[in-house]
């Protein structure tokens, strides 16, 4: 799961006026806190549902580039969900200054819904297939040199529901079919900026 050791529990940075920056690993909000709803600008967003009687954080989703997090504060006053940046993030306040109008209400709904059912199907398949689509959802919107920030091991094992030494062999794999070319390493937290071929992706 992602690491929050050390983990300041504000913003990491400001990146503009109305727009907060967030590294990758640390906390947004944590379940049943106050405050606003965000859309995210870009970088990934993990949520988790923390199961009442044991506290232990169970997967629940991601958001990226144009969804909405936290959008249920809006409505009960409280997040319903556990909110971590899985990448670097940047995120924006929503609706703004002022009440969202009903097509840009309509457009997030559909979007969310959309992406859930993504989310859904990263959890079936194949291993390698699933590892796959999750690696196309990180990659940016039109990157002009494909590079994705991957996820520690036990982050992208919860998301695909698989075991962590088996998304280690595909990792392994894929970079030494040459389809991930790390880049550095990510402060200590076992987050890889790597360039992503998309040909050979695509072929897997």
């Amino acid at each position: 799961m992602i690491e929050t050791t050390g983990i300041p529990a504000g913003p990491a940075q400001t990146v503009e006026p109305d727009s907060i920056g967030f590294s990758g690993g640390q906390r947004i909000h944590d379940s049943g806190a106050e405050g606003i709803a965000w859309r995210v600008a870009s970088g990934v967003v993990r949520f988790d549902l923390i199961e009442a009687t044991e506290g232990e954080p169970v997967f629940a989703g991601l958001a990226l580039d144009g969804d909405i997090v936290g959008a249920e504060a809006l409505l009960f006053g409280r997040y319903s969900y556990r909110a971590t940046a899985l990448t670097d993030c940047e995120l924006s306040p929503w609706p703004g200054g002022a009440l969202a109008d009903s097509d840009s209400l309509l457009q997030a709904l559909t979007l969310a819904n959309h992406r859930a059912a993504r989310v859904v199907a990263l959890r079936s398949g194949q291993a390698i297939e699933r590892v796959r689509r999750l690696i196309r959802m990180l990659l940016p919107q039109a990157p002009a040199a494909p590079r994705a920030e991957i996820p520690p091991l036990r982050d992208i094992a919860e998301i695909t529901a698989l075991t962590v030494e088996t998304v280690s062999r595909i990792l392994s794999g894929l970079r030494r079919k040459k389809v991930l070319e790390p880049e550095q390493q990510r402060r200590g937290r076992g987050r890889k900026s790597c360039r992503v071929s998309l040909d050979l992706l695509a072929a897997i």
